[in-house]
């Protein structure tokens, strides 16, 4: 819903204090593509779409942002790397490049405003900007480095060269700093207040705290580091469930620090709630996809009452799927906006 004054709720949030009116978002990127009757290869390739989805998306369910993600592939076409999808799915990394150094010293920092498909990112918030102004939250996005390495490389050539060629990894980060940090600029200058960052591949699924302290918490840090300078609120995100791991997480100077649905709310609150504003973790699957409108409405209660304590930023736990029922959708923002 939009209102002028979520940014002051958004800060109020980010100090860890309880916001004159609760911040509401939604993953909800795919289901408004298919409430807004196109197709993902509609979607991604025309900027026009994406302001008609997204904020079709805003008038219809309330939502309190517009997060423009489109697909994980953006930033990585432009180096070489090729994606693949159908008329109906985004886009993924079907061929990576080589895990090496020669690969590492031909790569150039994209230019946003010309390379690829940024342009239509950057195009896409300046017109969500313009259309919306302050009244929403306008989120792009920037894969953490080490993440950014696994979409370069792969996930099993990159996990190898941690333990064999682990300077090859550390050197990579070093690159996804700078190039992360300049599409980061270019999408705060085009509009964007906020920005998600992801590195679901730093989690426990796949590193050992030890190596997440070696190889993604430091470059995570300076990414984020560069979002503040340049103004923009991040929302980190890295699919972590894991209390020892979010602890060392909420260190890494994120405004935010978004969780998944697996994620103990109270639990993680008891626990770095008083270091960092958190965001989630609404079922986007069990409850949105597959529950009643009362298991719903039952969930989005317990949320919202940790949520208004302060310090929390309601937020679905991942993306919504297409193919969430309307009813599932109106009814969690219904419930978050009721008064009781």
């Amino acid at each position: 819903m939009a209102c002028s004054g979520i940014l002051d709720d958004i800060r109020t949030c980010l100090a860890l204090r309880a916001p004159r009116r609760l911040p509401a978002f939604a993953l909800s990127e795919e289901f408004d593509m298919r409430m807004a009757g196109m197709t993902y290869a509609e979607y991604r390739s025309d900027a026009k779409n994406i302001l008609r989805s997204q904020s079709e998306g805003i008038k219809r369910f309330g939502y309190d942002w517009a997060c423009v993600y489109i697909d994980d592939s953006l930033e990585f076409e432009p180096l070489g790397v090729v994606s693949d999808g159908s008329e109906t799915t985004p886009l993924s990394i079907r061929d990576f490049l080589p895990a090496s150094y020669a690969t590492l010293r031909k790569l150039r920092i994209p230019k946003p405003a010309r390379d690829g498909r940024l342009p239509i990112l950057l195009e896409a918030l300046s017109r969500m900007r313009e259309a919306w102004g302050d009244e929403v939250v306008i989120c792009g996005r920037a894969p953490a480095p080490f993440s950014a390495a696994t979409l370069l490389y792969g996930m099993t050539p990159t996990m190898l060269r941690v333990h064999d060629e682990p300077q090859l990894i550390r050197d990579t980060a070093e690159y996804f700093i700078e190039q992360q940090s300049a599409i980061a600029r270019a999408q705060l200058e085009a509009g964007a207040h906020a920005l998600w960052v992801g590195d679901c591949s730093a989690s426990s699924r796949f590193i050992s705290l030890d190596h997440y302290r070696e190889f993604a918490l430091e470059p995570a840090r300076a990414l984020l580091s560069r979002i503040r300078e340049a103004g923009g609120i991040s929302f980190f995100y890295t699919a972590e469930q894991r209390v020892d791991y979010l602890r060392v997480m909420a260190g890494a100077g994120a405004d935010v620090v978004s969780l998944p649905e697996e994620a103990d709310l109270t639990q993680v609150k008891e626990a770095i709630g008083d270091k960092v504003c958190l965001m989630g973790n609404i079922d986007p699957i069990k409850v949105m996809w597959r529950g009643t409108p009362g298991a719903v409405a039952a969930h989005t209660r317990r949320i919202k009452e940790i949520s208004r304590k302060g310090g929390h930023i309601f937020n679905t736990g991942e993306g919504l799927p297409q193919d969430t029922p309307e009813e599932n959708v109106l009814t969690m923002m219904r419930v978050m906006r009721d008064a009781t």
